[in-house]
């Protein structure tokens, strides 16, 4: 579909490239510092949150931080 032109898919150039370098498809590299992601830990209403899953959240919130002081994950934390 994407080579007929009807649509536009986002691949690893690798699973395109033979396509892209024989002129059927046009290939565009994504800019990773224009790239937006989120990051979501949600919990449910309908339960207490319990211990473990505070110690979980805690953990989630110290890898992505010790990653970001690290310079592995690049992006906007907000302050708690």
């Amino acid at each position: 579909m994407a080579e007929a032109g009807n649509v536009a898919t986002i691949l690893p150039y690798n699973a395109v490239q033979r396509e892209a370098e024989e002129g059927h498809i046009t290939a565009t590299r994504i800019d990773p510092a224009q790239q937006r992601r989120t990051l979501v830990l949600a919990t449910t209403t309908h339960h207490p949150v319990r211990a473990a899953m505070r110690i979980v959240a805690q953990l989630c919130a110290d890898i992505v931080q010790k990653m970001a002081q690290n310079g592995e994950w690049r992006g906007i934390i907000p302050k708690r």
